[in-house]
């Protein structure tokens, strides 16, 4: 098997083990194997619009068994180096995932209106409006 060589695999979600709402044929028969093979599995996506607990139970919705802690996402990563960093307070444009990724490290979410802010942290959001973002209307 090609993984053999590996102890653990990070395996990609859009359009490596589904195009959803389809599993690309044969990706779950796939991780199963890896499991069966004792590798250690993560998935990975750069959209921080959904927390783990989310991503997994898409994953499960379509034949991958996944759990949570199986999950990183491009809001987690970047919520953990923004705690490293020692980030306080950030002005989130994105969704739920990215929110509450940086409230569980300990991060304050502002709508920056008073100018103090550490970080301005931007993410997959269906319900922004950037034109007003564009204009400077949105603090």
């Amino acid at each position: 098997m090609l993984a053999d060589p590996y102890d653990a695999l990070l395996l990609d979600l859009d359009g490596v083990l589904y195009r959803w709402p389809d599993p690309i044929p044969g990706a779950p028969e796939a991780v199963e194997r890896l499991r069966a093979a004792g590798k250690r599995i993560a998935f990975v996506t750069n959209n921080s619009s959904r927390a783990p607990e989310q991503v997994a139970e898409r994953l499960i919705s379509i034949g991958i068994r996944a759990e949570p802690l199986e999950v990183v996402t491009s809001a987690l990563a970047t919520a953990d180096l923004l705690a490293e960093r020692g980030t306080g307070s950030a002005f989130v444009i994105g969704e739920d995932g990215l929110r509450t990724a940086l409230s569980d490290v300990g991060i304050d979410l502002v709508d920056g209106s008073d100018g103090s802010v550490d970080a301005v942290v931007v993410g997959f959001d269906r319900g922004a409006d950037y034109a007003k973002l564009k204009d400077g209307a949105v603090h």
